[in-house]
């Protein structure tokens, strides 16, 4: 019997609204599933709608990504994959900027950049980076960001080819740098109201007196909180971008 997909759905335990979606039959294989499933993460009706509405059109867009032929990434596109991931490492670090370790800035900038030039035949120029200070953090850090460059091509749906997936890669690598280089004047006593979010918020009104929170800085609350992964994180960042344009405004709670 077929799901009742068009509209939320409730889970008879947790009371927490879904978005279910049976996958057509020709995604059936390279979706490896038949059915999506996503928590709303919400128990109000209302609130649900909305966001069931911007997850659907996000499935949508996965789905229409998972049709189309290999893509190939500009660097602009990448960098705007990438940008989410800036908020999220400071909202992971925030509360002790000091403890971030994971990330070493003073071989960041070293991270999948390019290889030596060479030159007359000269293969030399190869051994030195194995010599250098650092070596085997930078390998670990470019891992790190090929994994994430996995991650979000397949939230997406993106069918990348390796180059596609290096640009990306490269690209987190640069705003994982940026976001560690801010915690770090966090750690020196800076405020955290002087660090520039990597997203786009817009400014509240001025005739309004009462202070407003974008969904953008609850989302960026809720990942200093809880964690999650970066496939959690930018599927939420997505989210929210719909649900924005479904209202046709930047929604703000008061």
């Amino acid at each position: 019997m077929p799901l009742a997909m068009a509209r939320p759905w409730k889970h008879p335990k947790t009371g927490i609204y879904w978005l279910r979606k049976r996958v057509p039959d020709d995604l059936l294989r390279v979706a490896g599933k038949r059915e999506e499933k996503r928590s709303l993460g919400t128990r109000d009706p209302a609130a649900a709608k909305g966001l069931h509405a911007a997850a659907l059109a996000d499935v949508e867009l996965r789905w229409s990504n998972l049709r189309s032929p290999p893509k190939a990434l500009s660097e602009r596109e990448a960098f705007d994959l990438a940008l989410p991931l800036g908020d999220w490492w400071i909202a992971q670090h925030r509360d002790n900027p000091s403890a971030q370790k994971t990330w070493k800035t003073e071989f960041g900038d070293r991270v999948l950049a390019p290889l030596p030039v060479i030159k007359d035949g000269d293969l030399s120029s190869l051994d030195r980076p194995l010599a250098a200070e650092g070596y085997f953090d930078v390998r670990q850090m470019e891992q790190w960001c090929l994994q994430g460059a996995s991650e979000l091509s397949e939230a997406r749906g993106l069918q990348l080819d390796e180059t596609g997936r290096h640009l990306l890669a490269r690209c987190i690598a640069r705003v994982i740098q940026r976001a560690s280089l801010r915690l770090k004047r966090l750690a020196d006593g800076e405020p955290f109201e002087a660090i520039t979010p990597f997203a786009i918020h817009q400014r509240a009104s001025p005739a309004s007196s009462r202070e407003t929170v974008s969904f953008s800085k609850l989302v960026e609350g809720w990942t200093g909180e809880r964690r999650p992964g970066l496939k959690t994180v930018y599927e939420w960042q997505r989210l929210i971008k719909h649900l924005a344009s479904f209202l046709g405004t930047r929604t703000r709670l008061r």
